[in-house]
């Protein structure tokens, strides 16, 4: 359960910004009609109002009460800019991440301007404090270093007292519930895939997974449940960690030394590998044939997003897919409805599975 004074913030913090519930008086309720409406102490509501103090939202009147500050009242809906904000512009898939975005904004007579973050929360606050300057009318962006606790939280909070609309796609920061996020739970993610090897015989399941990035955590964490649920082998020692500043070392340039004792240590002994996404695991099915494991004989090799990685491997991989809407697409149409103040029929993504050729049926072929 969350500390009650920011949850009374978030719940203050999101009427005001909705331009909606206080329009007309422009004044908050007093100190003793919060009391009462969310059932804490005088001193959880001056905790919580202190933080939309500091936010800039609302304004102490002396004798008079509180009211929302001119920020909250004025937003910035005079630029047609959007700002998006992404931590790898060199991705693969960046390019045709681009042009969906730009074709939806585009079309509604929006520009865009591209920020790389470079997964770096110095560069994402530089940037954050660049926007301030002139809020844009929009935010879409994907979150940097999602594993750990963001510190530029402050300033995304100023964008969205500014007016500045914000939509999060595939990383989010969960301590801004206010800021929708499209992304499938990675959570059960984890687990399906997991689950699948298991019913196909697997009971010795490798892992690769990304520490400094939320859903390699979350995935990692589905991965290990539906072991344990499902009586299967769990052993740290089957589980490679990376960071997401040295992914270049399981990519292109590839390089083996960076894989060498773990694969030196799952080969023997597991059947199968759950890859962070399907860019890690083409890399890793070509370093394997290098070695002379035969996919799926050998190995079974799994991974994540249905990218097209996963089918110009050597060996078409199996892997999940979150829908047929790219996840880029439904946080941009999602933001514009919101700048349109229009609704959004945009359902959350689920994790769908893909079988390809990558996997084989140990209890069937051997």
């Amino acid at each position: 359960m969350g500390i009650k004074y920011k949850e009374v913030a978030d719940q203050l913090r999101h009427e005001i910004l909705s331009q909606n519930t206080y329009a007309g008086t422009k004044k908050l309720p007093t100190e003793q009609e919060l009391m009462e409406r969310y059932h804490v102490s005088r001193q959880t509501v001056r905790q919580a109002l202190s933080i939309l103090l500091a936010e800039n939202l609302i304004q102490k009147r002396q004798g008079s009460g509180t009211y929302l500050s001119e920020q909250a009242l004025s937003p910035a809906h005079g630029s047609g800019s959007i700002a998006i904000l992404t931590p790898f512009a060199g991705d693969a898939t960046f390019p045709a991440m681009l042009w969906d975005i730009q074709t939806i904004l585009s079309g509604a007579g929006l520009q865009s301007q591209v920020f790389s973050t470079e997964n770096r929360f110095d560069l994402e606050r530089k940037i954050l404090l660049s926007l301030l300057k002139q809020p844009p009318r929009g935010i879409l962006a994907a979150g940097s270093r999602t594993a750990f606790p963001n510190p530029n939280l402050d300033l995304y909070r100023r964008l969205l007292a500014s007016g500045t609309y914000t939509v999060f796609f595939e990383n989010g920061y969960p301590d801004l519930p206010e800021v929708p996020c499209f992304s499938p739970d990675e959570f059960s993610g984890g687990y399906l895939i997991a689950s699948y090897l298991i019913r196909q015989g697997h009971q010795k399941i490798a892992g690769i997974f990304c520490r400094d990035d939320r859903r390699g955590l979350l995935r990692w964490h589905g991965y290990s449940c539906a072991l344990r649920d499902h009586g299967a082998a769990f052993c740290d020692h089957h589980v490679f960690w990376y960071h997401s500043a040295t992914k270049k070392d399981l990519t292109d340039p590839f390089d083996p030394a960076a894989l060498a004792g773990f694969l030196d240590e799952i080969l023997p002994d597991c059947t199968a590998v759950i890859c962070q996404d399907d860019e890690a695991a083409y890399f890793l099915i070509r370093e394997l044939q290098h070695r002379g494991v035969r996919i799926p004989y050998d190995l079974s090799v799994t991974g994540f997003g249905n990218s097209y990685f996963s089918d110009i491997a050597p060996v078409r991989i199996t892997t999940l897919c979150a829908g047929s809407t790219k996840l880029w697409m439904s946080a941009a149409r999602v933001l514009l409805a919101s700048i349109k103040k229009t609704a959004a029929d945009e359902p959350q993504p689920v994790w769908q599975l893909l079988e390809k050729d990558s996997v084989l049926n140990i209890s069937v072929n051997r």
